[in-house]
């Protein structure tokens, strides 16, 4: 990194002093260095659960007031707000999704009739299939008739409870397939 004009990162699961130590060595080695980290969802407090999650986020609000002078900008995904700075620090505000006013629609002939939904993803409690589960259940239950397939690739800490939804179900193992972690 120290030869290099810029870092971009993502920050996860929260700022410690490890991350800060380490940024602020490759700063003091190389001060023209521009790091940039991601915030994919802000604010956050709230995500952090428990009493270990409550143990991160006192953590991580210590940390992030100790970022100034090593971190140049943050890159916030926020739902378009005016940010002029988080903590002391510059914000680069972004909206994380598609402009459809931009993207003009395919039209795509499907001939099988079935609707695939492809969900890539870390699954964390976050990411909602749980709810998405739920909902492909309830609609078949209230007499809906679209043949829909959800292919969920990946692996993370709510997997085995989106399995259980699934398994739970009468309904739902038609429907959907897991393929686990990917790569490539």
């Amino acid at each position: 990194f120290l030869d290099q004009n810029y870092i971009y990162m993502r920050r996860t699961p929260a700022f410690n002093s490890a991350m800060r130590r380490i940024l602020g060595q490759i700063k003091k080695e190389n001060p023209k260095i521009k790091i940039i980290v991601e915030i994919p969802t802000y604010p956050y407090d709230q995500e952090y659960l428990g009493l270990s999650g409550k143990i991160m986020q006192l953590k991580d609000s210590w940390n992030r007031t100790k970022l100034s002078g090593i971190i140049d900008r943050f890159a916030v995904i926020n739902d378009g707000s005016p940010m002029q700075d988080l903590w002391g620090i510059p914000v680069i505000p972004f909206i994380n999704g598609i402009d459809f006013n931009k993207v003009s629609p395919k039209c795509v002939k499907n001939m099988s009739g079935e609707i695939h939904l492809l969900c890539l993803s870390s699954f964390a409690f976050w990411t909602g299939y749980d709810r998405l589960l739920v909902g492909l259940e309830r609609y078949y239950q209230n007499g809906g008739t679209k043949n829909f397939i959800v292919d969920l690739a990946g692996d993370g800490p709510e997997l085995s409870n989106y399995k259980e939804i699934v398994a739970n179900s009468q309904i739902l193992p038609k429907h959907v397939v897991f393929h686990g972690w990917i790569s490539g």
